[in-house]
């Protein structure tokens, strides 16, 4: 059809189109037709497990710049007690080599590794820098104790939305992910719903017409605003 959803409308667009079109349902008349309200009723019930796998995904997005942060903390440290080895004073030299000693055991690598996998590293070299003679070496170095302490505060902090992440993938493990529910929601919409519309617009114009040319109105407003988006996409190409 002309006005069916454009292909390339992302996956927010789509959940906009759903819920317009869901809402203009909700103020209509047309309750009454079976195969109607049995199609609405699916494009409604995907658009809600589409909203919950994208704040899924956004819970997931957030991730990154905490990683980020307690990734730079971890560097500053690593960095810190390798120019501390190059330090004049003997007592300095060897307090950096006891520390450097523990942060050989996971190397600077340990930023590049999975989000599970680095937490348990930095929780384990955490609890290393706890031992009593660190400690002591570290408390001779000026400043580093508050490296430990941000390193500490930014790994509580990724951990904490770590295991909201884990606890909601769980809680969703069976959702598929909101780009495929988006391109199953444009196909109902495009396929079955306006498809069905038209045919009962020449049947019933005057029971079908207005929500008929209610939702052509907000499909074609969304297919303008993608073609300017991509549009955008291509010019910033050149």
């Amino acid at each position: 059809m002309s006005f069916n959803i454009n292909y390339r409308s992302n996956v927010e667009e789509i959940s906009s189109v759903a819920n317009q079109i869901l809402k203009v349902f909700k103020q209509s008349e047309l309750g009454d037709d079976s195969y109607l309200l049995e199609v609405v009723m699916v494009i409604d019930e995907n658009t809600c497990k589409m909203t919950e796998s994208l704040n899924e995904e956004v819970v997931k997005s957030r991730l990154s710049p905490l990683d980020a942060k307690r990734d730079k903390s971890a560097r500053v440290i690593f960095l810190e007690i390798k120019s501390k080895l190059l330090w004049p004073d003997s007592d300095i030299v060897d307090s950096a080599q006891l520390i450097m000693d523990v942060l050989n055991k996971y190397g600077m690598e340990v930023i590049n590794l999975s989000y599970s996998d680095e937490t348990k590293c930095i929780d384990a070299m955490l609890e290393d820098f706890k031992d009593a003679e660190v400690r002591k070496a570290y408390s001779r170095l000026h400043g580093f104790n508050t490296l430990v302490e941000q390193l500490q505060k930014d790994q509580e902090i990724f951990n904490k939305a770590f295991e909201e992440y884990v606890a909601k993938k769980n809680e969703k493990k069976n959702l598929l992910s909101a780009s495929k529910i988006a391109a199953l929601i444009k196909e109902q919409i495009n396929k079955e719903l306006i498809s069905y519309l038209e045919v009962m617009c020449k049947i019933k114009p005057i029971k079908f017409g207005h929500v008929f040319s209610q939702i052509e109105s907000i499909i074609l407003k969304n297919n303008k605003i993608v073609k300017f988006r991509v549009q955008q996409i291509n010019e910033s190409k050149l």
